[in-house]
This record gives structure tokens, sequence and C-alpha cells, in this order.
């Protein structure tokens, strides 16, 4: 057997025994848009480059080039203009296409449970088909809400967020500057109890990281941070690297072959094919578990919260866009368009 062909199968045994935590990236989110295939937020940088009226950026440029060229361009401009137009631009891409195929193929293997997205989007909460209550985001400056213990035995599968999810409010990471913001507060919530749950999880389960082509020093941090030790102890798998970022880049992959031999790549040409020949093993896979029916009683879903917004009739226009934002986070969110009055009893 090959090297990829051992790593086949530890993976999807390890799968089968319910150990295993997929770390999703955007390099999975392969999406059609006006008619062509491209990755989604490729394409939100072209987006944003148009709307925010960034000049010089080419086809080509990144996200962190196109908001760097737009923040260094006046003053005036500011981060919050880049959140707000990145929330309308993806609400409106959400809305429109269908759930990328990779998202889709990963969704099939029922062992995985809990999910850990590096991106901003609804996608993948999508592609699970998880409940509001069962999709959780991290945000420095938010009230911190750390998954269920016992998450593994409700019906429905878990999203974290880990760098956080777009709304109205800047409290997600776009670009690296952002992400390393993020990855520092983190560091200091691993070591108090207040994401205790998830983090054990991350330190006690087997990560099988796709898409995550973050840079060479950003990578080595993100893979620390899911230890309780140094990188060059113990010998049993720890990690599944399935991103061609690190095929590619020859110092990141000698730095995990030496000094973090725990962490086993795939030698495939890009995520999205490694989805693929996942997808497909697992359907072959003979050891494949049947479903379990128990379910634990306090993780059965409730009705989502509802939501009754009072306004005043010149905001109007604001109220619509909050419902609209609310509804996308998977709220029951109401308001009167005309049949109440100052003074009404509204609560009936």
């Amino acid at each position: 057997m090959n090297d990829d062909s051992k790593q086949w199968s530890k993976l999807l045994q390890s799968i089968a025994k319910g150990v295993v935590i997929p770390i999703v990236g955007r390099d999975l989110l392969q999406v059609e848009i006006e008619g062509k295939s491209q990755l989604l937020y490729e394409y939100l940088a072209q987006r944003l480059a148009k709307e925010l009226e960034v000049e010089g950026c080419g086809p080509c440029l990144s996200l962190d080039q196109v908001v760097a060229a737009y923040l260094n361009a006046s003053r005036r401009n500011s981060r919050d203009d880049v959140n707000v137009k990145t929330f309308e631009i993806l609400a409106e891409v959400q809305g429109q296409i269908p759930v990328p195929e990779p998202l889709r193929k990963l969704a099939s293997i029922a062992p995985l449970r809990l999910f850990v997205s590096t991106t901003v989007d609804s996608f993948l909460a999508k592609a699970l088909e998880a409940p509001a209550d069962h999709v959780f985001a991290y945000a420095p400056n938010s009230t911190l809400c750390d998954i269920p213990r016992d998450y593994a035995r409700s019906p429905h599968r878990l999203v974290f967020h880990l760098f956080g999810k777009i709304s109205g409010i800047p409290d997600s990471a776009l670009i690296d500057e952002e992400t390393l913001e993020f990855i520092w507060k983190l560091h200091e919530e691993s070591m108090s109890d207040r994401l205790a749950n998830l983090f054990d999880e991350l330190r006690t389960k087997r990560l099988l990281l796709i898409g995550n082509a973050h840079p060479d020093w950003l990578a080595r941090f993100f893979v620390r941070l899911s230890r309780r030790e140094r990188l060059y102890a113990g010998n049993e798998t720890r990690e599944f690297v399935a991103d061609g970022a690190v095929v590619s880049d020859s110092h990141l992959r000698d730095f995990l072959e030496n000094f973090s031999p725990q962490t086993k790549s795939f030698g495939v040409a890009s995520p999205i094919e490694f989805v693929d020949q996942l997808a497909e093993k697992w359907e072959a896979f003979a050891e494949r578990p049947t479903p379990s029916k128990e379910v634990h009683a306090s993780l059965v879903p409730q009705k989502a919260p509802a939501v009754f917004v009072s306004y005043a009739s010149q905001d109007v226009a604001s109220v619509e866009r909050l419902q609209s934002s609310l509804g996308n986070a998977g709220l029951d969110v109401w308001f009167d368009k005309g049949r109440l009055g100052s003074g009404d009893p509204w609560w009936p």
C-alpha cells in the first residue's frame, strides 16, 4: 500500500468511529455564478472591488488586496463599509444559487456530527440542514456560546464558525489580518473555560482540514492551537490535511513532516478532488456504521425563536433589511405594515 492508501484507511476507520471533525474552508466553495464556475470568495473579491469602486483591481486580486486598496484609498473608508457590502453580496448569492456540491458530499457522510467552518457564509449549515440553534459562531466582542457537551446525540449536526459569521455588525474575519486577531483571541479562550466543550473536542478528536488555504505561518499556528502540547509530541495521528496549499508549499509541507509527524497529508491536486474521492470511498467502505436512532431529549430542536419588530414608519426600509437578515439566521420575524397604530395594544 502506498502512503495515501494507508492514510485513506486510517481516515475512513476514524470517521466510522465518530472521531473526526472536518475543518472546512473557502476553497471548497465552488459555485456557478453568472454562467461561470468559480470559487465563491474569488467572486466576492470581484464584486467588492466593483461595488466599493476600488480602482486598479484586476480579476485575480484577492479579498485581502481589495480590502487593503479600499481602506488605503481614503480615510473616510472603513471596515464597516466592507462588512455591510459583504453581507449584502453574500445574502444575495446564498438566496440565488444552490449549495456547493463538495459541501453536499461532505454532508452525506452521516458519522460526521460536528463541523468547524473557517468561512463567514451559511452554505455549510444549509448543506447540513442544521437548524439555527445548531449553528454557533465565535466573535471576540460578543457573548460566547459553547457547543453542547452531548451534541453527538442530537438528530442534527452542528456547525461552529471559528472566525465568525457575516452579519450586519463587524464580528467576523474576512481577511488574513482579521483572522490573525480571531486566532489571537481564540488562543486566550483556549486557556479559559468559556469554550471548554469546543476545545475539548478539537483536542481529543482527529481533525480533517479541507480547503483552508491559510498562509504558511497561519496554518502552523492554527494546527498548534488545537493541541494541548507541542507539535512534536506523541505518535498518534492527530490531523488529516487535504489542502492543495500544503502540497504546493514546500516549506509548509516540510515543516509539518519534520515537526508535526502526527499531521498526515494527502497528495491530491485540490480539496474539491479530495472530497470527491472521500465521498466515493466512504460509499464503498464496508465498515460504515448503521445510523443510530437515539436522540437526547434536551437536544430535540424547538421551534425557531419568534421576533416582533417595533419601528417608526420612516424606518421601514431598514426594518425590511433587518427582517431579511434575521430570517436568514433562522428566526421567525414579523412586523406590521399597516394595521397597527400608535398606542394600539400590539402584544395580543
